[in-house]
């Protein structure tokens, strides 16, 4: 039996064919003037076969007076999430091949690859970013020391 969604989305969208994220910043982050620490992502892909996939990436971000950089963070590990799942889209079993196979490559993926390559790809993102932070600060700090000089 195959179920037909009334807008003339293809089945395997029923109740997925739309929607939003939104993260509010909680009571004591206004209250010490913080951002919001947690980011979601809403992207719409493609399989291989060319069905249609709707990916959700959220991350929690750390929390607390002691990560001044948790909302980066955590915006960092959506956009990545992401990237590696649309980079991967066409090397994993999909629709009618993953249906009529076995799913065993697709569990493989998610539980072994899947989080390796996130960790990875998350660490060297953040790296980067403290990289840009550094040579920001040292820029203007060569610009400081320039000022002083022409005193």
């Amino acid at each position: 039996m195959t179920l037909t969604p009334s807008n003339g989305d293809p089945p395997g969208l029923i109740g997925w064919t739309e929607g939003w994220v939104r993260s509010r910043r909680g009571a004591g982050h206004i209250r010490r003037g913080q951002p919001c620490q947690d980011a979601t992502l809403l992207r719409r892909l493609q399989l291989s076969d060319g069905e249609p996939l709707l990916l959700l990436a959220l991350a929690d971000g750390h929390g607390g007076l002691g990560y001044s950089h948790s909302d980066v963070g955590s915006t960092l590990a959506c956009q990545v999430a992401s990237d590696v799942v649309a980079a991967s889209l066409a090397t994993l079993p999909a629709g009618a091949a993953a249906r009529g196979g076995t799913l065993l490559p697709l569990r493989r993926w998610l539980a072994e690859t899947l989080p390796v390559k996130l960790h990875q790809r998350w660490l060297a993102a953040v790296e980067r970013h403290w990289r840009t932070l550094a040579d920001a600060r040292s820029e203007e700090h060569t610009s400081e020391l320039q000022s002083h000089s022409d005193l």
